[in-house]
C-alpha cells in the first residue's frame, strides 16, 4: 500500500516538472512555420515612433530567418507595410543551408506625407521553390509590429570629440527612451557624426570606440528643435588602478605601497606620454611624482607598477592616490583614487626636540660624572690609609722583637 501511495503521489509531480522542463525548452525555440522555415529576432518587439520624414535603423532592428530542415532552402522576404512607410532590409532573397541561418537588419522610412497614425507592419520570410509553373511556397514565418507616424520632429546632430574638440571616429548608438525607461534604437552611425530627424521626446546617445563604450549623454529634445550633442570621449585612459600596502613581516607596520595601474589605447599611437603620481595625506597634497616617460603610448594596453614610499616616512592618517597621464605636456586623463588608512606608527621626534632634550639632561649628566669622581676620591684615601695603618702596625712588631 505504501508503494501505491508513493507512485500515485508522484505521477502529477513529474508530470508538472516535464511541463515546466518543456516550457523552457520550446520557449528558446524559433517560431516555427510549414516547410521548415522559422524566424526569431527583436522587430516585433520594438516600440517605433517615426516622424514625418525620417527614418529608424541600427543593429539591434533585426528577425533572423532559421532553417530547420535537412534540406536547402531559397528564402525571400515579403513586407506590409501603410501607404509612405518603407520597410527597407538588408537581405531579401537567399538561400539558407541545413540548419543555418540569416540575419536580416531592418530600416524604416517615413514619407513627408505618410498619414499620422498608428499602423501595423509586418516582415515574413517565405521558402520557396521554382519549377516551370513558377514559384511555389513551401513554408513561411513572419513577426509584426507597430509604428506610430507623428507630425511633430526635431533635429538631432551627435558628434564624438575628444577631450579638445577634435573629432574622433567612432560608433554612435541613439535611443529613445520609453515612459517606463525602455530603451529602443532610433539610429545608427559608424563615423563619428549622427545626423537625423526624430520625435520629441528623451534620448540617450552611445559612443563605442573597439566595441568599447567610451561616452553617453542623455537629453530631451521638444517638438520643432535643433539640437547638437558632443560626446566627448578618452581613447586613451586607466583601464585600472589598485593600491596594495605592504607590511613589516616583524613589526606589522607598513612597509610601502605598491600602485599597480593599466592603461588602455584604443585609438591610435599618441607623442610624448608621461605618467604622474599624485599623493595626498588626510586631503592635503603632499607630493606629483614623474613616474614613467613614453616617447610613443603605442595602440594597446599597458601594465606597469610602482612601490610608494614617502620621503619622510609613514605618518598617521588616510594616504590617497591618483594616475594622471599627460600627452604633449597638457593633462589627458585620470584614474580613479586609490586609498590606505595608516595607524599605530610610532612617530619620532625631531631634530629640534632632541637637541632640547640634551640641553635639560646636562646639570644631570654632570652631576652624575662629580659623583663618581668623588667615589673614586673616597675609594682612593680609604686604600691609602688602610695601607698605612698596615705598615705602621708591621713596624711594631718587628721593633718588639
Amino acid at each position: 500500500m505504501k508503494f501505491y501511495r508513493c507512485r500515485k503521489s508522484t505521477i502529477p509531480l513529474l508530470s508538472i516538472l516535464m511541463l515546466v522542463l518543456s516550457s523552457f525548452l520550446f520557449g528558446s525555440i524559433p517560431a516555427n512555420a510549414d516547410g521548415g522555415i522559422a524566424i526569431s529576432g527583436s522587430f516585433y518587439r520594438q516600440p517605433f515612433e517615426l516622424p514625418q520624414g525620417a527614418s529608424i535603423s541600427g543593429p539591434s532592428i533585426y528577425v533572423v530567418v532559421f532553417n530547420n530542415g535537412d534540406s536547402e532552402l531559397n528564402v525571400r522576404m515579403v513586407t506590409e507595410a501603410p501607404r509612405g512607410v518603407s520597410v527597407i532590409l538588408s537581405h531579401d532573397d537567399f538561400a539558407i543551408a541545413p540548419s543555418g541561418q540569416q540575419k536580416v537588419l531592418i530600416t524604416l522610412e517615413a514619407s513627408e506625407d505618410a498619414p499620422a497614425g498608428e499602423h501595423e507592419i509586418r516582415v515574413t520570410a517565405e521558402s520557396y521553390s521554382e519549377s516551370e509553373g513558377g514559384i511555389q511556397i513551401m513554408g513561411a514565418a513572419g513577426q509584426t509590429a507597430t509604428v506610430i507616424i507623428t507630425g511633430e520632429s526635431a533635429f538631432v546632430t551627435v558628434k564624438s570629440v575628444g577631450p579638445s574638440g577634435e573629432p574622433i571616429p567612432a560608433v554612435i548608438r541613439l535611443m529613445k527612451i520609453a515612459a517606463d525607461g525602455a530603451e529602443s534604437e532610433f539610429d545608427y552611425s559608424e563615423t563619428g557624426i549622427l545626423e537625423t530627424t526624430v520625435s520629441p521626446g528623451r534620448f540617450i546617445a552611445h559612443a563605442y570606440v573597439a566595441d568599447e563604450k567610451l561616452a553617453e549623454e542623455s537629453f530631451n529634445v521638444a517638438n520643432g528643435e535643433e539640437k547638437t550633442v558632443n560626446l566627448v570621449i578618452e581613447t586613451v585612459y586607466f583601464l585600472n588602478f589598485g593600491v596594495v600596502p605592504h607590511y613589516h613581516s616583524t613589526s606589522g607596520q607598513l612597509a610601502f605601497t605598491k600602485l599597480i595601474y593599466v592603461i588602455e589605447n584604443l585609438y591610435k599611437p599618441m607623442n610624448d606620454a608621461e605618467m604622474l603620481l599624485l599623493v595626498n595625506h588626510d586631503e592635503v597634497l603632499i607630493e606629483e611624482i614623474s613616474i614613467g616617460t613614453m616617447s610613443i603610448l603605442e595602440i594597446g594596453t599597458i601594465e606597469q607598477s610602482y612601490n610608494y614610499i614617502p620621503p619622510d616616512g609613514w605618518l598617521n592618517g588616510r594616504y590617497s592616490f591618483q594616475m594622471q597621464l599627460n600627452l604633449g605636456g597638457e593633462p589627458y586623463t585620470y584614474s580613479t583614487i586609490g586609498s590606505i588608512d595608516v595607524e599605530g606608527i610610532v612617530v619620532i621626534e625631531d631634530d629640534e626636540a632632541d637637541e632640547e632634550k640634551g640641553s635639560s639632561n646636562t646639570p644631570l649628566i654632570i652631576g652624575i660624572v662629580i659623583g663618581i669622581l668623588v667615589l673614586v676620591a673616597i675609594s682612593t684615601l680609604v686604600f691609602l690609609n688602610k695601607r698605612r695603618s698596615i705598615k705602621r702596625k708591621r713596624y711594631r712588631i718587628s721593633k718588639s722583637l
